[in-house]
């Protein structure tokens, strides 16, 4: 399966590929079978994939982001989208005005300063407040 290609062996981690089609098929509350029927395989396939055992097509790929609203960078690389962001809430926020966007913005910044315990910069809290009374 692997290519040398500048002195490195590229191979597909299929284990972690299935384990990120199952952990995100189960999040979804999808059944394997129903999974496997929306996508047009068999459910012993889709198990086979889901287990690392068997590789797929790029059509396979594709559908299954399709129906798992994932980026195939997700399943591929483990990244949700682009830095980790669901495919869903991207799509969203290109309904978005722009005020809201950078509000979203602003929010996952609070967000990233608390879960890493560091301070709030002054330049975030005056920017919030331009938000509080839409709140």
């Amino acid at each position: 399966m692997g290519k040398e290609r500048s002195g490195k062996q590229n191979t597909v981690n299929y284990a972690g590929i299935g384990k990120r089609i199952r952990d995100r098929r189960k999040k979804m509350k999808i059944s394997q079978n129903k999974l496997a029927e929306m996508i047009g395989l068999s459910s012993n396939h889709l198990s086979s994939i889901e287990n690392g055992k068997q590789g797929f097509s790029i059509e396979v790929l594709i559908a299954i982001c399709t129906e798992l609203k994932v980026s195939p960078d997700y399943l591929l690389l483990g990244n949700m989208h682009s830095y980790n962001i669901p495919l869903e809430i991207t799509e969203t926020l290109k309904l978005c005005s722009e005020e809201d966007v950078e509000y979203f913005y602003d929010t996952v910044n609070l967000l990233v300063a608390r879960n890493t315990k560091g301070n709030i910069s002054e330049k975030y809290l005056k920017r919030l407040s331009v938000y509080k009374d839409m709140i």
